[in-house]
């Protein structure tokens, strides 16, 4: 051992090491301040992913309601583990329930978000986004370990969702989930199944009464063992397991047992009819787990692992269930999985789930949007990085990304492209989901409309951006700027008053001495 270090375990079963204790401390101190900048989640929480899986969830149920394999007087429950801020959830539901009007599909569905931290269910409770669906009866909330509980209770309803009451197939969601709840870790040589052990180091100063203050900087390494394979009380499990010991050569693998656990739960609940739809970073395929060595804990406030989807898949295999795996890639992967109810059954499911995920998916996107993202040619046209804002979805994020150069770049721009990109704030608007940490949307939305002309969204905009953010001299001087150009100077004379404080330029006094000037000859 280092000086200075503390070895906080040694050589003990992956799912049962304090990291995962420490990880749900983590969560649950800091609730939704997780997601302001430490914990990773725009690449599973932005408007493309939502309409993909929008658009899958919704041919779901269109097939079994077609294909008579549900009840079209029960509800379709949508269960979203470990939701954490609500942002997917949010434009998730946007998208679902718009498709569901225009398709006229006559279905009660009801979306659940879903936490173990009690003060994240609080802020979803409060947000003025989800409210709406909360009052239509769309929504629905419930605390959920989903390695502990056995069932959920609905906090809107009331209602207990239990083994035997449940009529119709349940969809289940898990983005970024499965790669932050327990894992044992194993590894394969020449036959031999071997269990890996972790032992788990801090320096001095980053422990109090045994655990991690912080989850940086930790030394963890594996200790390898070997075992037989009947090494779980689950039969089911150790046929997972024995199937890697026998087709794997020389190789480790993590065997998801926290996402196992909860899809047992679901698997009661639903009467062994689901449809789980899960997007994270993962292997697929044995041969991507060939010549792997111990796997590599990502540390980011919390930690997380990269998921084993391919033994996810072989527990719905065993289960007589389809699997639809995502083709290898560089990114993110989003893999289907159905129980009870085969794909072949489900022929506009299966061809959203091709479009949606197998052709061009979330991983893709993402990957596209970040090598644009860092491209600092200049070369790069507005009509590109509309485009760009189009196929996400109108990202309020995306926007920001590209914020000065489409502001540098727009009054010099067509007329046709100003307009389109004044449209275009409309779309983004609607995509605003507040969060701490977030940066100001609203802000540079208003800037999109001032642009454009519409001075009452812009101001309606900025107003908001006051709201959340707080007084800036930016957000005053606009707002005296479009209210001069609305033609309504008195405004305009407030708020440029507003703006002096935070003036460092002396551009509010100077506006203010016109209006007030117009004013008086009025």
């Amino acid at each position: 051992m280092s000086a200075g270090r503390r070895v906080l375990e040694k050589e003990v079963r992956f799912s049962h090491s304090l990291l995962w204790k420490a990880q749900r401390q983590y969560f649950d101190e800091k609730g939704v301040e997780a997601w302001s900048g430490t914990v990773p989640f725009f690449i599973t929480s932005n408007p493309f992913i939502a309409k993909r899986y929008a658009e899958v969830l919704i041919r779901w149920v269109q097939d079994l309601l077609q294909h008579h394999q549900a009840d079209p007087h029960a509800p379709f429950y949508v269960v979203e583990l470990g939701t954490g801020s609500g942002r997917f959830s949010f434009m998730t539901m946007r998208y679902l329930f718009e498709l569901q009007k225009a398709l006229s599909l006559k279905a009660k569905i009801i979306y659940v978000m879903t936490d173990f931290t009690a003060s994240n269910l609080s802020f979803w409770q409060e947000h003025e986004k989800l409210k709406p669906f909360v009052d239509q009866g769309l929504l629905d909330f419930a605390i959920y370990d989903l390695e502990e509980d056995l069932s959920l209770k609905l906090e809107v309803s009331g209602q207990i969702l239990k083994s035997g009451e449940v009529k119709n197939p349940i969809a289940v969601l898990g983005n970024y989930i499965f790669d932050t709840v327990s894992d044992d870790a194993f590894y394969v040589k020449d036959g031999q199944l071997f269990e890996s052990l972790i032992s788990v180091e801090a320096e001095e100063e980053n422990v109090q009464e045994g655990m991690p203050l912080s989850l940086e900087n930790l030394n963890c390494r594996f200790t390898r063992y070997p075992i037989a394979v009947d090494y779980y009380d689950n039969p089911l499990w150790n046929e997972i397991l024995s199937l890697y010991a026998k087709t794997l050569k020389n190789g480790s693998f993590l065997f998801p047992l926290g996402g196992l656990k909860s899809l047992e739960v679901f698997r009661s609940l639903s009467g062994g009819k689901m449809l789980l739809i899960a997007t994270d970073k993962g292997y697929s395929f044995l041969h991507e787990m060939e010549g792997k060595e111990d796997s590599k804990l990502v540390f980011h406030g919390s930690f997380s692992m990269t998921v084993n989807f391919h033994a996810i898949g072989e527990y719905f295999k065993i289960l007589k269930g389809d699997v639809a795996l995502q083709n290898e890639r560089d990114s993110i992967k989003t893999c289907t999985y159905t129980m009870g109810v085969s794909l072949e059954t489900l022929p506009e499911t299966k061809q959203a789930i091709q479009s949606g995920f197998q052709n061009f998916g979330p991983g893709d996107y993402f990957s596209l949007h970040r090598n644009i993202r860092e491209m600092k040619d200049p070369a790069i046209s507005l009509t590109t990085l509309l485009a760009q804002l189009a196929l996400s979805g109108w990202d309020p994020y995306v926007l920001s990304c590209f914020i000065p150069r489409v502001l540098a770049e727009l009054p010099k721009a067509s007329k046709l492209l100003q307009i389109a990109f004044a449209k275009a704030a409309d779309e983004i608007k609607a995509n605003i989901y507040l969060m701490p940490g977030v940066e100001d949307y609203y802000f540079n939305v208003g800037l999109l409309y001032h642009n454009g002309g519409r001075y009452p969204e812009a101001i309606e905009c900025y107003q908001q951006s006051l709201a959340s953010h707080g007084e800036k001299f930016s957000s005053y001087y606009n707002l005296g700027l479009c209210s001069y150009f609305h033609k309504d100077l008195q405004g305009a004379l407030e708020y440029f008053k507003k703006a002096i404080p935070f003036d460092t330029e002396r551009r509010a006094k100077e506006w203010m001495n016109k209006v007030s000037s117009e004013l008086n000859s009025a």
